[in-house]
């Protein structure tokens, strides 16, 4: 009898989920050919100056302006597509800095700049808005040149990793100041800010963004949930990762998505056998996202873009 009472209580819960979110789907929320021009030119902002320049051509992108912060070197650029218009990309974490990496841990929550143009209600990552807001000035500018030169072409903001909250921020600045973004792509995003963060962006940005994990990525489950923290709605989940198997999930938190895993680091055992991947991939942190190899240190500069 007890079995039988836990038995309908469990199906009473999954009845109840599955009206509390909205069906997944396996149809993607942007093209994805935007998504893997996205993927590229946040593949690029890993690069060198080398790879770097204005000019510099990625299948049918050029590069107009690679923005670098000399004390942490933290990149942020823009190019121009012929087929997605205007697209600005930052960098995640630079490893080889460690400005860069301390602001990964400085998680604190404080107001909004005021740029963003979000209420008091609103909270977000101190680290993250600290370095988002480093290179407001010269993005803003860098952008409203681009836009003076290729007036009336969408603009897409993206980025990976703390680049992917980064371009979160972005793209609330860009909006209040600049003009409509079309699209925010946001790959592998750790937590940007709190639940009324979260709903702020989401009236925002309605229909206009996605959040991408690869597999059991870990950064997307931090900083957790019970530290006040909350993704905005809609996340495209690669799983098996580095497959070109998507699901896309409309909602905020669907634990039917990323969240019914355990988040992944780095396999220790199978390192210590041999599997270099495990350290190369950081437990799918890095790896292939729609055709595109994302990695931060060993990725391919200029990055590969698919053949169609």
């Amino acid at each position: 009898m007890v079995l039988s009472a836990l038995c309908a209580w469990l199906a009473l819960a999954a009845s109840a989920l599955a009206f509390a979110f909205p069906p997944p789907t396996n149809d993607l929320p942007f093209d994805l050919s935007l998504l893997q021009h996205a993927a590229a030119a946040c593949q690029d902002t890993y690069c060198t100056s080398t790879w770097n320049y204005p000019g510099l051509e990625i299948d049918d992108m050029t590069l107009l302006e690679s923005i670098s912060l000399p004390e942490d070197e933290q990149r942020a650029t823009i190019f121009h597509s012929k087929s997605q218009g205007i697209i600005v990309a930052y960098q995640g974490t630079n490893l080889s800095s460690v400005d860069s990496v301390t602001h990964d841990v400085t998680f604190w929550q404080v107001s909004p700049k005021a740029e963003l143009g979000l209420s008091g209600d609103a909270k977000v990552f101190y680290g993250f808005q600290d370095q988002w807001y480093k290179s407001w000035n010269a993005v803003q500018s860098a952008l409203a040149k681009a836009i003076g030169q290729f007036p009336g072409e969408k603009i897409v903001v993206t980025g990976h990793s703390m680049g992917a909250s980064m371009a979160q921020l972005a793209a609330l600045a860009i909006e209040k100041s600049l003009g409509k973004v079309s699209a925010v792509i946001s790959f592998e995003p750790p937590r940007t800010g709190n639940p009324s963060y979260a709903k702020e962006f989401d009236k925002i940005f309605s229909g206009r963004y996605t959040g991408t994990v690869n597999g059991n990525d870990w950064v997307p489950s931090v900083p957790p949930r019970s530290f006040n923290y909350k993704h905005p709605s809609g996340m495209i989940w690669i799983n098996p990762p580095n497959s070109t198997t998507y699901t896309f999930y409309p909602d905020s938190e669907d634990p039917r998505g990323p969240d019914s895993q355990i988040p992944g680091f780095i396999n220790i055992p199978a390192l210590l056998d041999g599997d270099w991947n495990e350290l190369i991939f950081w437990g799918n942190h890095q790896g292939r996202l729609f055709g595109v190899d994302m990695l931060t240190v060993l990725g391919n500069c200029p990055p590969n873009f698919p053949q169609s």
